[in-house]
């Protein structure tokens, strides 16, 4: 399916990873999915008028608002102009609060898939992705806090299982 928007066709793919995630390639590009991610190039090329609209920098909460309609996808949330800023913190912090488990015991955290595909619209490696989820989506959770502040690692980060069937709430 494609949408013409200003004379110009765009699929849904092209509206996330070219628009939306600043011309990024898709995971789920036959490139990224052999492993072989580091040799696909973006989603527009450069001379593809619509890679001028490419959002610089990407805000990764768009992750916690685009909706595929499977379980594991956050829920469906109206935006507009005027509640887009809140409204987008709200799903950030309504999917952490749902969907980061942490065993501070075993200083183990599981996260959403979703960070791992994306991990790279969130921070460098996963102990940055992990801080920004403590202070900016998800800050009251005080056993990502405490595993976080122990000395000496042994930190080990998770990614649960992603539930394709459909969300039929």
């Amino acid at each position: 399916i494609k949408y013409e928007i200003g004379g110009v066709a765009f699929s849904c793919d092209d509206m996330e990873h070219g628009v939306l995630r600043g011309n990024a390639r898709s995971p789920g590009s036959i490139l990224s999915l052999l492993g072989l991610g580091c040799l696909a190039g973006g989603t527009f090329k450069k001379t593809d008028p619509r890679a001028d609209l490419a959002v610089e920098p990407v805000d990764p909460r768009i992750h916690f608002a685009l909706v595929c309609g499977a379980k594991s996808c956050p829920p469906i949330r109206l935006y507009s102009a005027a509640n887009l800023e809140e409204g987008l913190q709200g799903a950030a912090e309504a999917f952490c609060e749902s969907e980061v488990e942490v065993d501070a015991p075993r200083g183990v955290v599981t996260l959403s898939r979703i960070f791992k595909w994306y991990g790279k619209d969130f921070a460098k490696d996963e102990r940055s992705l992990l801080e920004r989820i403590s202070t900016e989506y998800d800050p009251k959770n005080e056993a990502l806090r405490e595993v976080l502040g122990k000395k000496g690692g042994g930190l080990k980060v998770r990614y649960a299982e992603y539930n394709w069937d459909v969300n039929s709430k």
